[in-house]
């Protein structure tokens, strides 16, 4: 598996967008496909320096994305750097591909001296990201959706 920041592989910004809007935004009354493909456009120009997004691949095909973000929740304005839009493609779940996006974003965290990195996660993905070291803050409701904020703290930072 490799590892890319999406501003490398631009060409792969519509599959993203597709993917996100597939799973987390085509109820119709939160974004529409052009919003999210605008919102990834946004972390293709940055390449290590929040916000920005990257890729796993495997032989030129596309496994999975992340993003490294600030202030994901608007409720929670405290809680400045955010791991989202973690995306495995259906065809290479149960492959590692999740735990290889997570560990990379807790070591460009680390790099960039972020001391505590948030995320939100529906229920059956918490034991997941617990085995990553973050930890159960609270529920949440996120436009309409109870979702669990996790934290991790960066030891290093």
């Amino acid at each position: 598996m490799e590892i890319a920041y999406l501003a490398d592989h631009s060409q792969h910004l519509d599959t993203i967008a597709k993917w996100y809007y597939d799973e987390w935004g085509n109820e119709g009354q939160r974004l529409s496909y052009q919003d999210v493909y605008e919102k990834g456009k946004a972390r293709v120009t940055n390449k290590g320096q929040l916000p920005f997004s990257f890729i796993v691949k495997s032989d030129n095909t596309l496994m999975g994305v992340a993003e490294l973000k600030y202030t994901e929740h608007e409720n929670y304005p405290e809680y400045v750097h955010w791991l989202g839009g973690v995306y495995v493609c259906s065809n290479h779940r149960g492959k590692g591909v999740a735990r290889v996006l997570v560990n990379n974003a807790q070591k460009h965290a680390q790099a960039l001296g972020v001391k505590l990195l948030y995320l939100q996660c529906d229920d059956h993905l918490i034991n997941f990201y617990a085995s990553l070291g973050f930890k159960p803050l609270h529920k949440a409701d996120y436009n309409g959706d109870i979702t669990t904020i996790m934290i991790w703290e960066n030891s290093h930072g």
